[in-house]
C-alpha cells in the first residue's frame, strides 16, 4: 500500500518576486533521485503566522523575551491537530485547503488517553470578534478534550500530548481555545496551567479573560527552542494542568476541564532561531 507524504511550507513573497522551487537528489547516495507527484501554491492572509509590524511578538517559553516572526522567514508545518474532533479535509477548511488531523489520541500519553473525555457542543456558533474567521473552521471550536468532571481524577494527572520533532529548531506552537460551557462566563470561572516542552508557558490561563466571553474563539502563540543533546529526535510535550489556587470553581479548569470543553488545536511550525526582544 502506497504511503502519501506531503510537506507544507509558509513563506512571504514580495511584490514582483518569482517563486523558484528546486528539487535535488540527496548526496548521501549515488542511487538517489528527486521525485514529486504534485505542487499546490495557495495564497494566505499576511499576518496569519507572521508578526504584524506593531505586534508585541510571540512569547518565548521559559524566557522573558518575545520572538518576531519576520517576513524573511520560512516556516514548515509539522502538526495541525483538531483536538477531540474528526479529521477535517481541505474542502472543509476556510479557503486555504488545510488538513486538520483528528487523531490527537495518537500523540497522548497512556494516562491522558485513558482518563480524558471528548466533549462537544455543535450548537455553539463561534463568534469571531477577537480573531479572523479564516483562522480555523468552526468545527475546531465546537469540540475539545477534557480531563473529566471528577475532581479527584482531573487533579491527579496532566493532560499531555507528545510530538516528535527535529532538534536544533525553534517551534511555533499555536493553541486554539473557545469556552462553550454555558456555566463558564466570568473571569476566574476556569483557570489552568499550560506547559510546553516541560516549561511553564502559562501559570493562570483564563480563556474568558483572553477572549472576552463565552463562545468566542481565541488562540495563543508560543515559541520554544528544541536543543540538540546527541543530535537525536526530540519530543515536544504540550501539557495542561488544573490550577487550584484560584478557588473551588477553578479546579475544573484544565484545558477542557470539568463538564465543559475548550477547543485546543495545535499548530506547530519549525523555523530557525530568531533575534529576541525584551518583554514589556
Amino acid at each position: 500500500m502506497a504511503v502519501t507524504v506531503y510537506k507544507e511550507f509558509c513563506l512571504n513573497m514580495e511584490t514582483n518576486n518569482t517563486l523558484d522551487l528546486t528539487f535535488s537528489p540527496s548526496r548521501t547516495s549515488n542511487n538517489a533521485f528527486a521525485f514529486i507527484n504534485g505542487i499546490e501554491i495557495v495564497s494566505m492572509p499576511t499576518n496569519l503566522y507572521y508578526s504584524a509590524a506593531k505586534s508585541p511578538g510571540v512569547k518565548d517559553v521559559g524566557k522573558k523575551v518575545t520572538y518576531h516572526i519576520k517576513n524573511n522567514s520560512a516556516l514548515e508545518m509539522v502538526y495541525r491537530i483538531n483536538i477531540g474532533g474528526s479529521t477535517l479535509l481541505p474542502v472543509r477548511d476556510t479557503g486555504m485547503y488545510r488538513i486538520w488531523d483528528g487523531k490527537d489520541d495518537l500523540y497522548m500519553d497512556v494516562l491522558s488517553r485513558r482518563l480524558s473525555v471528548i466533549q462537544s457542543n455543535t450548537s455553539t456558533q463561534p463568534k469571531f470578534v477577537k480573531i479572523p474567521r479564516y483562522t480555523a473552521p468552526d468545527e475546531i471550536y465546537q469540540t475539545g478534550r477534557s480531563t473529566g468532571t471528577n475532581e479527584t481524577i482531573h487533579m491527579s494527572y496532566n493532560l499531555t500530548w507528545a510530538f516528535p520533532v527535529d532538534p536544533k529548531f525553534s517551534y511555533l506552537v499555536r493553541l486554539h481555545f473557545c469556552e462553550f460551557d454555558p456555566d463558564i462566563t466570568l473571569l476566574r470561572d476556569r483557570v489552568f496551567q499550560i506547559y510546553i516542552a516541560n516549561q511553564t508557558a502559562e501559570e493562570g490561563a483564563d480563556i474568558i479573560e483572553w477572549s472576552g466571553g463565552n463562545g468566542i474563539p481565541i488562540y495563543r502563540d508560543y515559541v520554544v527552542f528544541m536543543s540538540d543533546p546527541g543530535g537525536q529526535e526530540k519530543v515536544l510535550f504540550v501539557s495542561l494542568q488544573a490550577n487550584a489556587k484560584y478557588g473551588q470553581t477553578s479546579t475544573y479548569g484544565i484545558l477542557n476541564g470539568s463538564k465543559s470543553s475548550k477547543y485546543l488545536t495545535l499548530r506547530i511550525l519549525k523555523f530557525p532561531k530568531f533575534q529576541t526582544s525584551p518583554l514589556l
